[in-house]
């Protein structure tokens, strides 16, 4: 496999076990909203500083390019986090949110692909989601 297709994949894998990780660990007396704020200022802040730093960019020209549904996308993040957040103070364990999780948004996603992006579902794709929900059904379970 190319460098190039794994590597985001991996930094992507890193950021969410960090991410999980960090999320469980928040102190219940905390406040989601303050914390969340906190979290995406530094974020912004370091976003801006590399993009600063890359050559040959401009950050008026580069945030020129933000299309509009980044709105969406900003509050499906707000959505994701404070989701994680209340769901591992309500009990959720580590090893089963983020499976649970994912698996129910890639059942709703599988349909959109397929709608929207005209990605294809093959038998072997059914066979992939089956066996996630064995996954997960095993994961509940135990």
């Amino acid at each position: 496999m190319k460098a190039a297709f794994l590597a985001p994949f991996l930094l992507a894998v890193a950021g969410l076990v960090t991410y999980h990780i960090a999320q469980k660990a928040v102190p219940a007396s905390a406040n989601p909203l303050a914390l969340l704020a906190a979290a995406y200022a530094l974020a912004a802040v370091a976003c801006v500083v590399l993009l600063a730093l890359s050559p040959g960019t401009s950050l008026t020209d580069a945030f020129a390019t933000v299309p509009w549904m980044f709105v969406a996308v900003a509050l499906g993040m707000l959505g994701l986090e404070i989701g994680y957040l209340l769901a591992y103070r309500a009990g959720w364990h580590l090893s089963l949110a983020s499976v649970a999780a994912g698996t129910l948004a890639a059942l709703i996603l599988v349909p959109a692909g397929v709608a929207f992006f005209q990605e294809a579902l093959s038998v072997t794709r059914i066979a992939g989601i089956a066996l996630c929900l064995a996954g997960l059904a095993l994961l509940a379970l135990a």
